[in-house]
């Protein structure tokens, strides 16, 4: 082999039988600097190589000591002390010298250990705890011989050789030159020096920097390849940066040579004319497609866009020159367009511009407002549909609606309150945009409008609020009527609205707060009188009932009208009668009495049970009211109860409204087979309403029975009279036009009371 020398660092020449091809050489050429970085590596090799063969001059080796065992080596014991001596060295020829035998404990007694303590190899680069070692004082001779057997060295001193060559050939073809003497111990343990002693330490010792070269020599050949690759990625760059330079440098000639023949052209028509020659030849395949000629594109356009949109209604004249020529210049642009781009580009960006200018002016100009919203969503609807737009959605669903309609939206309901407004339709103009909010970018801006305007709905039917339509109807006839118009588009038309973008959760909310105002109002206006005041309310709150777009069920109005209004209205009557203003008595009874005869003609009510409550409640005010003439006597009267209570708290009486069931099942039911209408009626009352079905008057008298000296009744029925009284449940009745102290009385039902009168 060849030598190796010093010069400024470590040279490594390679063995001279390693013989390589020019290609082999080519391909390493550029790891030769590699050893140059390793030279560190081998700085101590020179000093190793003197080191052994001092060695061999200084400590001599085992075969020297061979001849200086003594005698007593020569035993019946031969064979074991051989094998000890040739398992453990020279340790075991110093002891056999100084008189050990095999087999015998240590120390002058030989009592000390017998078995000599073993070490194991471990593969390189495996520390402590990487092979598992057999533990225990207790070791028998034959399981150490079995641990530690010559093939198991054997095998471990193939498997160092096979890596020392392995990474010797490796760093040789990578072009690193390895020291002679990791050389020499590679063939030496391979057998091609016979009784050159391998020391397994400095094996190990090679491998591990041999490995840790290679290792080295990797990771700066792959940071070669990087950059390599990375130059090279440079140069692809460097080569499109110049061709777009290149690009845009001829676009900037073409945009100069356009500037220049078009200030030479007179007439618009000729310029138009070379604009859109000018136009279709950028969108050639001279260029490609590119952002600078996007702009330089739109650039040209422009100006002459701008003043196509001065001209005002003539650019959407769809048959006019203006449309036609920006749909041809639409069209030239898509050839240039980057479809896949989800951003505005620069084409619809110059269009947005002035079309959000064009619905800002409709939005200004106060002469045209009741037409705003007509021109606006004619203006959009042309845009969705034309063919100027690249993407119609994107500029005009979104951004146009986010950046002016919306806002708009929000500025007109913000200065609208239920009947307070100048123009009550202020908020009915979102109606008309539905069409438009069918798009998922829109339908959450669009129900925060409806939410602020369902807000303001809630706040308008609160009782409790200053804003509240109670309050507003009581204030006059004009406003009255106003918060019916208003009360009426709630139930017709907002319900819906409401239930559709905000759920079904808000239309109960609102229609609950309505029966609660109504509740508050009735159960806290403990008297009611001739008054405007009294008469609007009750206006208002028979309109919420029976109107035809009313929310509110026949039942929940009957109960409202039942125990919040007739209730205290026939207390009011008592206080009256109480209080001697007896004079008050018949106009009042009389104008309540004509407001529910047009309250039935008006709302065509066909309920039973809210006619006959009606009725009910008036023969009862009329019995008493002929009582106090009559007798001069306030007639006591059993009124309609809730678990004995007939002037519910607005707290309960909303309860009762929401709890129909409940109310009903406290009512005392039908008697002598007369519906009652579920109120707590007597038979007097029974007898009452049969007599004013059929057209016969019952009047209370005061003449009494002339032996019983209870009251008798007069019935009349035309020219006829009959005379009557009532004992338990039992109607008993005179002959026709008899006097009262000569008839004789006879019982008879209800149903053959017209016969009696027909003979």
């Amino acid at each position: 082999m060849n030598s190796f020398k010093h010069g400024g660092g470590l040279t490594f020449t390679k063995g001279g039988t390693s013989v390589k091809n020019n290609e082999d050489r080519n391909k390493n050429e550029s790891m030769h600097s590699f050893s140059r970085v390793m030279d560190h590596e081998y700085s101590d090799l020179e000093s190793e190589d003197e080191d052994k063969d001092e060695d061999k001059s200084a400590g001599g080796d085992l075969k020297r000591f061979k001849y200086s065992i003594p005698n007593s080596f020569s035993s019946d014991n031969g064979d074991v002390e051989q094998s000890h001596l040739k398992r453990y060295g020279i340790g075991a020829a110093l002891l056999m010298g100084m008189g050990y035998k095999a087999g015998a404990g240590l120390g002058a007694k030989q009592d000390g250990i017998v078995n000599p303590i073993e070490t194991q190899v471990r593969p390189t680069g495996i520390g402590l705890g990487g092979v598992k070692e057999q533990k225990g004082e207790d070791k028998g001779e034959d399981s150490i011989m079995s641990e530690s057997s010559e093939e198991d060295g054997l095998e471990h001193k193939r498997t160092v050789e096979h890596d020392l060559h392995n990474l010797i050939e490796t760093l040789e073809e990578l072009g690193i030159d390895v020291p002679v003497s990791y050389k020499e111990m590679s063939d030496a343990s391979s057998g091609a020096f016979d009784g050159k002693k391998i020391d397994k330490e400095e094996h190990a010792k090679a491998c591990t920097r041999l490995f840790n070269i290679k290792e080295e020599a990797d990771s700066l050949h792959k940071s070669e390849v990087y950059l390599k690759f990375k130059l090279s990625d440079i140069d692809r760059q460097l080569e499109g940066t110049k061709s777009r330079f290149d690009q845009v440098s001829s676009l900037l000639d073409s945009g100069n040579n356009f500037v220049k023949a078009s200030s030479n052209i007179e007439t618009e028509q000729e310029r138009l004319v070379y604009v859109s020659d000018f136009l279709k030849s950028l969108t050639s395949d001279t260029y490609v497609k590119s952002p600078q000629l996007r702009h330089l594109f739109v650039s040209i356009a422009m100006p002459y866009i701008t003043d196509f949109f001065k001209q005002g209604d003539e650019v959407f004249d769809t048959t006019g020159q203006y449309f036609s020529i920006i749909s041809d210049w639409a069209l030239m642009f898509r050839d240039i367009f980057d479809a896949s781009s989800s951003e505005m580009c620069e084409w619809d960006s110059m269009l947005y511009l002035q079309i959000a200018d064009t619905v800002k002016r409709y939005i200004d100009d106060a002469a045209n407002e009741e037409t705003m919203h007509t021109n606006i969503l004619d203006y959009v609807n042309f845009w969705l549909q034309s063919p100027i737009l690249l993407n119609p959605d994107l500029v005009v669903l979104q951004k146009l609606m986010d950046d002016v309609i919306f806002p708009h939206f929000q500025s007109q309901i913000s200065q609208w309150y239920p009947v307070m407004s100048d123009r009550d339709e202020h908020h009915l103009f979102i109606i008309d945009y539905f069409s438009l909010f069918s798009d998922p970018f829109n339908m959450k801006r669009f129900r925060d409008i409806i939410q602020r305007i369902f807000d303001k709905y809630y706040e308008f039917c609160s009782f409790n609020d200053n804003n509240s339509f109670w309050f507003l109807a009581r204030s006059s006839e004009q406003l009255s009527m106003k918060v019916k118009d208003e009360l009426v588009s709630i139930n017709k038309v907002w319900l819906k609205i409401f239930r559709e973008f905000l759920g079904e959760q808000a239309t109960k909310k609102l229609t609950s707060v309505l029966v609660t105002s109504m509740c508050h109002v009735l159960a806290k206006r403990k008297l009611w009188h001739i008054n405007e005041e009294d008469f609007r309310a009750l206006d208002v709150i028979t309109f919420l009932c029976f109107n035809e777009y009313s929310a509110i069920e026949k039942e929940q109005s009957r109960v409202l009208l039942e125990l919040g209004f007739f209730n205290n209205w026939v207390d009011t009557l008592l206080s009256m009668l109480s209080k001697g203003q007896k004079s008050e008595v018949p106009s009042w009874f009389t104008d309540y009495l004509a407001y529910f005869r047009r309250l039935f003609e008006h709302y065509d009510i066909d309920s039973d049970n809210i006619k006959g409550m009606v009725e009910w409640y008036f023969n009862t005010a009329f019995s008493i009211i002929e009582s106090y003439v009559l007798h001069n006597t306030i007639e006591d009267c059993e009124l309609p109860s809730y678990k004995q209570n007939s002037f519910p708290t607005p707290e309960l009486l909303q309860y009762l409204v929401h709890n129909m069931s409940e109310f009903n099942h406290e009512k005392k039911q039908n008697v002598d087979g007369i519906a009652s209408n579920d109120l707590m009626t007597t038979f007097k009352d029974v007898v009452t309403n049969f007599c004013s079905e059929n057209g016969i008057v019952f009047q209370s008298t005061n003449i009494l029975h002339p032996s019983y000296g209870i009251p008798l009744f007069k019935l009349k029925h035309k020219d006829a009279v009959l005379w009557s009284y009532i004992s338990d449940d039992i109607l008993w009745v005179s002959s026709l036009n008899e006097a009262p102290d000569t008839s004789n009385f006879t019982p008879i039902s209800l149903d053959d009371l017209p016969t009696i009168f027909s003979k």
